[in-house]
């Protein structure tokens, strides 16, 4: 379990939450609650060997102020990171657009609306977290860069007509 605090403010709100984990062996995120509201799983993926994970979980209206981010894992892992990112403005009725779960570190996403946010998460096994890091590209913003037995990195990536954009 990881717990922290994390503030919301505004209007239009959407509380999107990217998780990391290694040592998977088949674990995953069994809940995510902000504020004791349990958050929706918007994608996830472990990759082929099963040895790490990431999911990224997302709340519409979430309760303003200061609250508690909760992450609970099905059985023990390490190096269990995650990022809260507040997004103002939001189809709260309908959030969450396209997602892509590609084991690449550069990878297209097709947005199907006007004027969204990208959002990724990405993993990368380097417990120095020095060999490979993790830099953003042009037009992203670097939301979380976390070293805990592997690189864990969020980015958002703003669109003004809906298409491709490479993150």
């Amino acid at each position: 379990t990881l717990s922290y605090s994390h503030t919301c403010t505004g209007s239009g709100l959407v509380l999107v939450v990217g998780i990391t984990w290694a040592h998977a062996s088949g674990r995953d995120v069994s809940t995510v609650t902000y504020n004791s509201v349990s958050m929706t799983k918007a994608v996830d993926r472990l990759n082929g060997d099963g040895s790490f994970g990431t999911s990224v979980w997302y709340l519409a209206n979430p309760a303003l102020g200061s609250n508690t981010l909760t992450i609970t894992m099905d059985s023990g892992v390490t190096g269990l990171q995650a990022n809260a990112t507040s997004f103002t403005g939001c189809d709260v009725d309908d959030p969450i657009g396209a997602t892509n779960t590609a084991a690449n570190l550069s990878v297209a996403v097709t947005t199907d609306t006007d004027n969204s946010f990208v959002y990724d998460t990405v993993f990368n096994l380097d417990p120095t977290c020095n060999t490979n890091p993790l830099t953003v590209g042009a037009g992203q913003t670097d939301r979380a860069n976390h070293c805990n037995n592997h690189r864990e990195a969020c980015s958002t990536e703003p669109t003004i007509t809906a298409g491709s954009v490479t993150m």
